[in-house]
């Protein structure tokens, strides 16, 4: 009785059909409370034994679960999972999640590569049954990813068929999403009269709206195009209202973003020097404060003061901000290291661990016959031992001299 209190049974299996009712539950909650289904996945006591469609759903839903938590390196891999076990069972509809949730997953990491690879796959699914809003949601990931990678032509052909299905729809938060979106492209590619005319209708769908963060967004946009067009006086006008929205609503990245672009108009036309630098001062202690924390917009920030502090014949001041702005440089391209290896990892992972367990199959395999080889060879040492030492008895023995008799 000893022996069996401290050795209990293993934990017996799940049967299917609780198992599929934990699954229904965790569905259910996992957008609002994902740390509950996670919590209910933790009841399914050994899922690898489940029967195999529910053990593709298990790990789906646990995917799901990662990714509105932000767990985007869990979620791949729990995703990887689903795939592997969604492709032999050929379900279309659990399939076509999974690429979708690692292909957000891949974007959260900037893996971009890997994330259109997994939204092009899901996207040939969500076509194949007919799921519109699956489409949708894809097309304007693929846009923004392009958009990233700086492929406009590709951008502009997913952002125009994400505005065709929105305007079908009649959603107009998303039609002035892609409206604004469009218009980044045409100003990139130094289309200005084309990029104020996409504001402008992103402008006036949030008016409709009264969406104040939007309003905000299109205002500075429009600014961008009037400060970089040389139309100073409109472009200081729409950050002032563009900045006074952001403020209403205390949105601290905004307010920052506005007062470098304010300033950095101000500078261009040869404005007032105490008017850049009170603005990118409060943009400074912004992140001081940690409202805020955009690199590039706070390197905007000192690289200006460097200048205008120059210009003032205070050389001193204008070195603290050099070095600054320099650090921030340095900070920035290791981040854009860091990225460039998320996306080759990414790109290495969703082949990588699809591969996994054949590889350590395969591991275990040659480590059986490297252990054969080594038996063998130790036999064959063992004999050759055991050779050699009754050859040496046989000699001992045979060289032996006979005793002597004794004498009569």
């Amino acid at each position: 009785m000893d022996h069996l209190a401290q050795n209990p049974s293993k934990p017996s299996n799940t049967p299917p059909k609780q198992a599929k009712e934990i699954l229904r539950k965790a569905q259910e909650v996992y957008k609002d409370q994902p740390h509950e289904a996670l919590r209910l996945l933790q009841q399914v006591l050994v899922p690898n034994k489940l029967p195999e469609k529910l053990r593709g759903e298990y790990y789906l839903i646990k995917a799901k679960s990662y990714q509105v938590q932000n767990n985007s390196q869990q979620c791949i891999t729990q995703a990887l999972k689903a795939e592997e076990i969604l492709t032999r069972t050929n379900d279309s509809s659990g399939l076509m999640s999974c690429y979708i949730v690692k292909g957000n997953a891949y974007y959260r990491l900037l893996a971009l590569t890997a994330s259109a690879e997994s939204y092009l796959q899901g996207m040939q699914l969500a076509r194949k049954l007919g799921r519109t809003d699956a489409i949708n949601a894809v097309t304007l990931n693929l846009g923004n990813i392009y958009a990233q990678q700086k492929d406009w032509s590709n951008a502009n052909r997913y952002y125009h068929e994400a505005l065709t299905q929105y305007k079908a729809e009649n959603e107009p938060s998303m039609i002035s999403y892609v409206y604004n979106n469009l218009g980044v492209i045409d100003e990139m590619t130094g289309k200005y009269k084309s990029a104020l005319s996409k504001y402008n209708k992103a402008l006036k769908i949030d008016i409709d709206s009264k969406d104040t963060l939007a309003i905000s967004s299109d205002l500075c946009n429009i600014s961008e195009v009037y400060s970089k067009t040389g139309k100073y006086a409109k472009a200081l006008e729409g950050y002032r209202q563009s900045l006074l929205l952001a403020k209403v609503i205390q949105n601290n990245e905004y307010i920052a973003q506005i007062l470098s672009k304010k300033a950095e108009c101000l500078h261009r036309m040869r404005g007032s020097r105490d008017s850049i630098t009170a603005w990118c001062t409060e943009v400074i202690q912004l992140f001081e404060t940690k409202a805020c924390d955009d690199l590039l917009v706070l390197r905007r920030a000192h690289a200006l003061m460097a200048e205008v502090v120059a210009e003032s014949s205070n050389p001193r001041q204008a070195v603290v901000h050099f070095k600054a702005w320099r650090e921030l440089d340095s900070l920035i391209m290791a981040k854009e290291s860091d990225q460039r290896l998320l996306e080759i990892q990414g790109s290495y992972n969703s082949e990588h661990l699809q591969r996994q367990t054949d590889q350590l199959a395969f591991e275990k395999s040659l480590m059986q016959v490297q252990q054969e080889r080594l038996q063998a060879t130790n036999m064959t040492l063992i004999v050759s031992i055991l050779l050699v030492i009754l050859a040496a008895v046989l000699v001992y023995v045979w060289k032996k001299p006979a005793p002597l008799g004794k004498e009569g």
